[in-house]
C-alpha cells in the first residue's frame, strides 16, 4: 500500500546520566499517538535491547507503546504496525521510508541509505550532544515538538535543503556510495598494494628466512591478482 513506513528506534537510556540519550520516555509516547492516528503511515517500533535495565520509566514507556501498537491493529489490521522483536537489525534499513533514532549510532547506520531521518534531541542535560559533525548540523527533535511528528516527517521527506544536507554528510562519511563504487574502489586498492608488492619483491631476496617476511609472499600477490582478473 501507499503508507508512509516509520522506524521508530529509540537506544537505551544507559547505566548513567551522560549516556540517557534514550526518547523513549519524554518523547516516544506522544510520538507514537500521532504516528499511530495517522492513516498514512505504518510503525516499526524497534527499541534499544537494554530498553528499561536501567530505568522503569523507560520500561514501562516501551510496554506502553507495545500496548498501543496492539491496539491500533486491532482497530485496522490494514496498517500493520510492528513491535520488532527480531534478532537482527539490518532489514529495517530497507523496509522503513523514514527514520526516527535518538543520538546514537543508528543515525549514521540510516544516513547510508539516503531516506529522511529525525533526530531527538536528549532532555537529560548530563548527556553533551555532538558539537561537530552531522547531529551537529541538524535540528534536533525537541520534547516539546513531539506530537508534531508527522509535521516534522513530511516536512524531512519534502525539504530538498535537508536532503542535499544528509547527502553532504554521506559522502563525508562513506564516500561514494553509488553502486559499484565500493567495490571498484577496493580493487584499485588492491591494486596499488600489488604493484608495491612486485615492487619490494623486486628489490628483496625473499628465499633468505627471514623472521620478518611473511611465510608465502608471493602466494599475497598471487591472490589479489586472481582477485583482479575475476573482477
Amino acid at each position: 500500500d501507499d503508507r508512509t513506513v516509520v522506524l521508530y528506534a529509540p537506544t537505551t537510556e544507559g547505566d548513567r546520566p551522560s549516556m540517557r540519550y534514550s526518547s523513549l520516555a519524554s518523547h516516544g509516547v506522544a510520538m507514537m499517538q500521532a504516528l499511530l492516528a495517522s492513516p498514512r503511515h505504518r510503525v516499526i517500533f524497534r527499541p534499544h535491547a537494554r530498553t528499561g535495565l536501567f530505568s522503569e520509566e523507560h520500561a514501562a514507556a516501551r510496554e506502553q507503546i507495545d500496548a498501543m501498537i496492539a491496539a491500533a491493529n486491532i482497530t485496522d489490521p490494514s496498517a500493520g504496525h510492528l513491535s520488532d522483536k527480531t534478532a537482527t537489525f539490518d532489514w529495517q534499513l530497507q523496509a522503513a521510508d523514514v527514520c526516527i533514532a535518538d543520538v546514537s549510532a543508528v543515525v549514521i547506520d540510516w544516513l547510508t541509505t539516503g531516506k529522511p531521518i529525525v533526530v531527538t534531541k536528549p532532555t537529560n542535560p548530563a548527556a553533551p550532544v555532538p558539537t561537530e559533525g552531522f547531529i551537529a548540523s541538524i535540528e534536533l527533535l525537541s520534547k516539546k515538538r513531539a506530537g508534531d511528528i508527522v509535521t516534522i516527517l513530511d516536512e524531512a521527506a519534502t525539504d530538498e535543503s535537508q536532503a542535499e544536507q544528509r547527502r553532504t554528510w554521506t559522502y563525508y562519511y562513506f564516500g561514494d556510495t553509488t553502486p559499484g563504487a565500493a567495490t571498484r574502489a577496493w580493487l584499485d586498492a588492491c591494486r596499488r598494494v600489488r604493484a608495491e608488492r612486485d615492487e619490494w619483491l623486486g628489490h628483496h631476496d625473499v628465499t633468505a628466512a627471514d623472521p620478518n617476511l611473511p611465510a608465502e609472499p608471493h602466494r599475497i600477490v598471487n591472490d589479489i591478482q586472481e582477485l583482479d582478473i575475476e573482477s
